[in-house]
């Protein structure tokens, strides 16, 4: 892992609508290291070679909190649509968390994606936020087969256990 410098940390989605309803995507992270398969993210769309290489956006809560400030309304926000916002690196620095907490104070709403059981660290901050939505990706009931295609990705039978 490293740490780089974002420009910016709001990207207005352009398709709203197809996309339900979110008005800006936030990724915190560059890479990924559950090293799926099958993962669309991995392409040459995201401009990165080596994509199990985190790239960790040192000043991306600073951005966050200041770009909000500017909006001239509550904004709905995603993250985790081109990495994995809860990767197991979240445990240690909490920028996920923090931002959750950034986006309360901005009265805004968020939809989290992710295939990780660690979003369960993060339950009462969500639950603080006026419109929280948390969907997992989840590709097989089979721990075994999910072994296989998303290695380094915890185990479906912990994401379900995270939805209890």
């Amino acid at each position: 892992m490293k740490f780089i410098k974002a420009k910016t940390i709001l990207t207005l989605n352009k398709d709203k609508e197809s996309f339900g309803g979110v008005d800006y995507n936030i990724n915190l992270y560059r890479g990924c290291n559950h090293n799926c398969i099958y993962c669309y993210s991995r392409s040459g769309n995201y401009y990165k070679d080596d994509f199990e290489e985190i790239e960790i956006k040192e000043n991306a809560l600073k951005l966050l909190d200041k770009e909000l400030s500017n909006l001239d309304k509550t904004a709905f926000i995603c993250t985790g649509s081109m990495n994995d916002p809860y990767m197991q690196i979240e445990k240690e620095l909490d920028i996920t968390g923090r931002a959750l907490e950034i986006i309360k104070k901005h009265k805004g709403g968020v939809l989290v994606i992710t295939k990780s059981n660690l979003i369960t660290k993060d339950i009462e901050r969500l639950k603080l936020i006026n419109h929280a939505v948390c969907a997992f990706s989840i590709t097989t009931f089979n721990d075994e087969l999910a072994a296989k295609i998303e290695p380094n990705a915890p185990l479906p039978s912990k994401r379900f256990e995270a939805m209890k």
